[in-house]
């Protein structure tokens, strides 16, 4: 009799297991709904990078200068929401990806720096060191919005 009851309970917990895969597989098939402040901003971000794209160059990131594509290239504010920088055309320019995250890795820094006065010790030198390309990386180092960002770090 306890050899029967094992089964049955195997049994059941592969029923129950693939139960759950039919409900997982049934989900997965299903379209995404989008909650509609997920829309807004998606067409904000989209009119952004047009405004973008009529003002300057987009094939080349602002920051490192290599090469765009629609799958590298995002919208980066020059000087950030953040620390008072306003969300205008003339605020944004086209960054790749990289350059965009480290940027933000810089910003954060600072406003740490002014919220709490922590210093957050190596930032600069990380950022700058993952950009492996010299030329790529003295671009990125010089560019004004970066430049400002190294200076409220010392």
């Amino acid at each position: 009799m306890p050899v029967q009851r094992e089964r049955d309970r195997d049994a059941a917990s592969a029923r129950s297991r693939e139960r759950r895969r039919d409900i997982d597989r049934r989900r997965a098939q299903q379209p995404v709904r989008v909650p509609a402040e997920n829309v807004y901003a998606l067409l904000e971000r989209v009119s952004r990078r047009e405004s973008v794209a009529a003002r300057s160059n987009i094939r080349v990131c602002a920051l490192c200068g290599r090469a765009l594509t629609a799958d590298t290239m995002t919208i980066d504010h020059t000087l950030a929401r953040a620390l008072g920088g306003a969300d205008s055309p003339e605020n944004l320019q086209a960054t790749c990806i990289r350059c965009n995250n480290l940027k933000s890795r810089l910003e954060g820094a600072v406003q740490t720096k002014r919220e709490s006065g922590l210093n957050v010790p190596g930032v600069a030198a990380d950022v700058l060191a993952a950009i492996p390309n010299p030329a790529e990386r003295a671009r990125f180092a010089t560019h004004p919005s970066v430049q400002s960002l190294l200076e409220a770090l010392t």
